[in-house]
């Protein structure tokens, strides 16, 4: 008896950290566009970042999977909400601010105190999180985004 379901799409493959480094500079540029950057639809935001990833991906003759829109743009959000648990916990170590911690011991505290809260797991994003940290615009969108 055939099912009335239609299939799902097979899901594709995982995401490697040298593409989420890819996609964190790839939100970047185009968020911090100075010609368009506040000035574009959402649509034309996702569709600009899609061509930046891929670009990149190309430009270091990186193995390009074919990623739709939304696939982008939810990896993008799973990075967002774990670098900004990790801000949290970097902020907490900073806090607290130890004679004689250098910036490296403080990351690797840091990295330990978010990985010590059980439902957070293991933080993959460290390389995405050093891209994002500086950046106004993520600041900005990440405060807001934030519920």
């Amino acid at each position: 008896m055939p099912s009335s379901t239609t299939p799902s799409k097979a899901r594709g493959v995982n995401y490697k950290p040298v593409k989420d480094k890819v996609l964190c500079e790839a939100w970047l540029s185009v968020s911090c566009d100075p010609i368009n950057g506040i000035y574009q639809s959402g649509d034309d935001f996702y569709n600009k970042g899609k061509e930046a990833f891929d670009t990149e991906l190309a430009r270091l003759k990186s193995t390009v999977a074919e990623r739709p829109v939304s696939s982008l743009n939810s990896r993008f959000q799973t990075i967002s909400q774990a670098v900004s648990k990790f801000v949290a916990c970097h902020e907490k170590v900073l806090r607290v601010c130890q004679s004689g911690r250098s910036p490296s011991d403080q990351e690797r505290d840091a990295v330990a105190l978010y990985e010590s809260i059980p439902k957070n797991g293991s933080f993959k994003f460290l390389q995405c999180w050093h891209i994002l940290r500086d950046s106004e615009k993520w600041g900005a969108w990440r405060t807001s985004n934030e519920k």
